[in-house]
């Protein structure tokens, strides 16, 4: 097995196991545990919606071509797992029972 064969073995048993291991201590202490998958929030407007690669003009900057909203890239991929998370099953209406 080569270095990076084992970086990547390595990389990914550290993140599950970093993962499984909060998630466990959630539920010990009875707080809800939600992942909000990013997929596609750093080329999705967070005023509009649209999603396209080529809004992403830069590594920095955000530029929506439909709606021409404007904001730093990594603000407007943060709103956009923000609101995923609101809107999803543990989101602001949620009540446990």
């Amino acid at each position: 097995m080569g270095t990076e064969q084992f970086r990547k073995v390595i990389g990914t048993w550290a993140y599950r196991y970093w993962l499984d291991k909060t998630q466990m201590n959630c539920e010990e202490n009875r707080i809800f545990f939600r992942l909000v998958y990013p997929h596609y929030t750093s080329v999705k407007c967070s005023s509009c919606g649209h999603t396209d690669k080529r809004n992403r003009k830069t590594r920095d900057i955000f530029d929506c071509l439909r709606c021409g909203h404007i904001d730093k890239a990594d603000k407007n991929a943060a709103v956009n797992i923000r609101d995923r998370f609101l809107t999803g099953p543990y989101g602001a209406g949620f009540k446990p029972l």
